[in-house]
This record gives C-alpha cells, structure tokens and sequence, in this order.
C-alpha cells in the first residue's frame, strides 16, 4: 500500500493504518529507535509509540512525506526514551557518542538537548544542512539526525572509516564556523 493511501486510512480514522504503518515501515522505525537508545524493548516501545502518535497527529497533519514524519517521531520518542533512561546513569547508543561529538562545535556552555530547541539555532542548523552537497547531507544527517554508527554509514558510502570520521570532523568545524559567524558562539 503506498503512502497516500495510509495517510487516507488515518483520514478515515481506520485502525488498518496502524497495521499498513507497521507493515511498511516497522525496521526503519525500529532502526531508527535502535540506533539512539541501544535496547531492543525500549526500541520496540518508542514504535509503537510512534503509531500512537501518528494517530493523534493524522489529522489534523497531512504529512507530504509520511516516512519523514515517522522518522521524526519516532527520534523525537527515541530522545525523550534516552533522557528519561540516561537521568540516572549514562551509556550505551549513538547518543553519548553523537553529543560528544557535536560538543566540539557547540561548546558546553550549550546544553544541546535543550539549546537545539530554540528557534534561531534550528533556523541555523537547517541552513547549515541545506547548503551541503547532496553526499555531505546525507552523511551529516544519517550520523546526527538518524544516530547511525559511522561504520555503518561508511560501508554504505564511498568513504572508508578514517576518511569519514576527518570527513564528519570537518562538517562539525564548519558548522561551528558556521554558528560563530552569525554570533550564536
């Protein structure tokens, strides 16, 4: 069933667009979830979460592009997931290692989980992205948007390891180059 046709059943607020969601797009939402929490049940929980969600969201929403918006959901799920497990105790997932990361562009006088928030650095940030080449989105959004470990977006890419990890090194200077240009470091 292809998406718009989902996107219908919500409309008609028929339970069969839970189950074509789930037919269609469990493992990418799975993976999704997977990739940031690194717990097969809490995972399994943010996706069906994330078709509870998109009940209540259908409609009023009219996704353009339905795997998008699961995808979103399901991050957004996966992240709140994270900070409620990660309150008491810290590891395990993309996520330690991601904000790490991202700290040497947003240096820890940020709290990324919640400056990410603000309209001026999201503003920023989707200028930032846009205005990479198609391969360099790709690889900047499946490292930190989609929490994909970097051995796997290399052995999906043209890049071997060390040539990603300088490659997303250096995405990360010029977002901060990027960010310290418009004075929000």
């Amino acid at each position: 069933m292809d998406d718009k046709d989902i996107i219908k059943l919500y409309f008609d607020r028929n339970e069969a667009a839970i189950k074509e969601t789930d037919l269609k797009y469990r493992p990418y939402c799975f993976r999704i979830s997977n990739n940031i929490l690194a717990d097969f049940q809490s995972a399994e929980e943010c996706v069906n979460d994330t078709y509870l969600t998109t009940w209540r969201s259908i409609p009023p929403q009219n996704p353009n592009v339905f795997k998008l918006f699961l995808a979103k959901i399901t991050r957004n799920l996966s992240l709140d997931s994270y900070r409620k497990i990660h309150a008491e105790k810290r590891g395990g997932g993309q996520m330690p290692l991601i904000l790490d990361e991202l700290d040497e562009a947003i240096p820890s006088a940020y709290d990324l989980e919640e400056e990410i928030i603000y309209r001026d650095l999201l503003r920023l940030l989707n200028n930032f992205v846009n205005n990479l080449s198609d391969e360099d989105k790709t690889i900047f959004l499946k490292r930190y948007f989609y929490a994909m470990p970097i051995k796997e977006i290399a052995s999906n890419s043209n890049y071997k390891y060390n040539n990603l990890v300088t490659k997303l090194h250096r995405l990360r200077k010029n977002l901060k180059d990027s960010l310290e240009s418009e004075e929000i470091l």
